[in-house]
This record gives C-alpha cells, sequence and structure tokens, in this order.
C-alpha cells in the first residue's frame, strides 16, 4: 500500500496515518516493502514513509530506472540515508556510492543507517558541494531535508536555526573514468552521467 500517495489533510489520510503517532522515535525496525524491504530504519529520523518502503515511490522507481549494477552514485545532500542505501543496493559490491551531507544530526542517522545494514560500498562525506572549494557557512531550511550555503556569518531561517559552519567540497568530472577525485577509479568504463535534481520551493527565490 502506498501510503504516501494518500493526502495528509484528507480525512482517510488522517485515519491511516493515526497508529503511527504510537510508533517510538529511534525504534530500529524493518522497512516493510519495496527494494529496500528488510534493511533496518531509525524511526523518527524522517518520514514514516521511509521504513514504510512508499517515501516517494514514484521518485524511486524513477531512481531505479536509471541507476545500474557497477556504477557510481553521488547522493548530494544525502539527508539521512535513504537514496543512499538504495542506490548502495542498486550499484551492488562492485559500484560505489558517495554520500555528500553537512549537517550533524543528518549525519548521525546517516551512518546509523549504513551500520546497521553493514554497507560496504557507500562512503560519507561530511561537506556540502559548491563549484569553490573552502570554508563557508550553511544555512538549515524549513525541515532538516532543505539547506543552502551562504556567505554571511549568521543568519535565521524560518524555523529559527543559525547557519551551521561547515566546509565545502567541490566535485568535477576529469574523464569518462572518473567523477571527481571522491569516485576515482570505480566508475563504468561506459560512462554515461546521469542527474536527478529534487528542489523545494521554498528554496527558490520569491516563493512566499
Amino acid at each position: 500500500m502506498n501510503l504516501s500517495g494518500i493526502i495528509q489533510k484528507a480525512l482517510v489520510g488522517r485515519i491511516l496515518r493515526l497508529p503511527l503517532r504510537l510508533v517510538p522515535v529511534n525504534a530500529k525496525v524493518p522497512i516493510l516493502q519495496g527494494s529496500l524491504r528488510g534493511k533496518w530504519w531509525i524511526t523518527g529520523s524522517a518520514n514514516h514513509g521511509c521504513w514504510l518502503g512508499t517515501y516517494e515511490h514514484d521518485k524511486q522507481i524513477a531512481f531505479m530506472r536509471e541507476v545500474r549494477r557497477s556504477e557510481v552514485v553521488f547522493d548530494i545532500g544525502a539527508h539521512v540515508g535513504f537514496y543512499s542505501l538504495l542506490a548502495s543496493e542498486l550499484v551492488g559490491p562492485q559500484g560505489k556510492v558517495v554520500a555528500f551531507e553537512p549537517l550533524p544530526a543528518n549525519l548521525h542517522y546517516l551512518e546509523q543507517h549504513l551500520s546497521l545494514n553493514s554497507v560496504r560500498n557507500t562512503t560519507i562525506v561530511k561537506c556540502a558541494v559548491s563549484d569553490e572549494e573552502g570554508d563557508t557557512y550553511f544555512r538549515e531550511g524549513y525541515s532538516s531535508t532543505t539547506g543552502c550555503i551562504s556567505d554571511q556569518r549568521r543568519d535565521q531561517s524560518k524555523n529559527g536555526h543559525d547557519r551551521w559552519n561547515m566546509r565545502q567540497g567541490r566535485v568535477t568530472v576529469t574523464g569518462r573514468d572518473k567523477i571527481g577525485h571522491r569516485g576515482s577509479g570505480a566508475a563504468s568504463p561506459h560512462w554515461r552521467p546521469v542527474g536527478t535534481l529534487q528542489v523545494s520551493p521554498y528554496d527558490i527565490p520569491g516563493h512566499t
């Protein structure tokens, strides 16, 4: 059942989600369905749809169509690791996943999810990604899933969080066998760069 596909504000959506209030936070539970079925997840780390296996159902399907065995996946803004886990399964032991995440709270869960599932083909890079390398400030957005790099020292985001002081990273493509220095040596010889981008409307200038 794709619970994520049922509008939360609708009556049936509210009724179906009532039992989720009884789920304890930070419980280790198996993902119930989908390609990650049986993998371990920590409740409260993200949307309940993650451990239910229905999180962003359509996007999961699109993602799975693109990622192949032995490829390299860069998860830029890995959050707590749902797509990093999915990519890890899809590329297999000969592939590689590089998960970039700057926020400490997200990194805590990301590291636990990889450890709980004994993931060996994924590397965590504790930084944000930009076209320049150096130190700057990072602002968390309206939730832990959003944020942006800033050159300002201090600025309050909508939920009152300050900007984090984080190190930026840089990803460059130097040839078909390399995806920057982090994926060097792990890319397929049949190089076919494919990108997927998810943008929150709250991060679009002019959105209110």
